[in-house]
C-alpha cells in the first residue's frame, strides 16, 4: 500500500489534492469465536488428562463428551464403559 500512495503522491493530480488521512472505523467486538475457542482447549485439556490418567492404568474415571462430534471423547468414554 505504500508503495502506491509513494506513486500516487507523483502523479500531478494528486500532488495538487490536499492531503488527507483515512480512518478506519473499529470492528465491533464480538468474542463468539473467541469463546469457542477457549471451551474447546478446556474440554482438550480435560482429554489430555483423561489420557494420561488411562496411560497411567487408572480405569476409573467418566468422561464428559462435548457433543455428537466429540470423536476423542466418545472413544475414551467407550474405552473406560470396558
Amino acid at each position: 500500500m505504500r508503495f502506491v500512495l509513494n506513486r500516487l503522491g507523483r502523479h500531478p493530480a494528486v500532488e495538487a489534492a490536499p492531503a488527507t488521512e483515512l480512518q478506519s472505523q473499529p470492528e465491533p467486538q464480538d468474542n463468539s469465536a473467541a469463546l469457542a475457542l477457549d471451551e474447546a482447549l478446556r474440554h482438550q485439556a480435560q482429554l489430555a488428562v483423561t489420557a494420561e490418567t488411562i496411560a497411567s492404568g487408572n480405569l476409573a474415571r467418566d468422561v464428559q463428551v462435548a457433543s455428537a462430534d466429540d470423536t476423542l471423547g466418545i472413544a475414551f468414554r467407550d474405552m473406560l464403559a470396558g
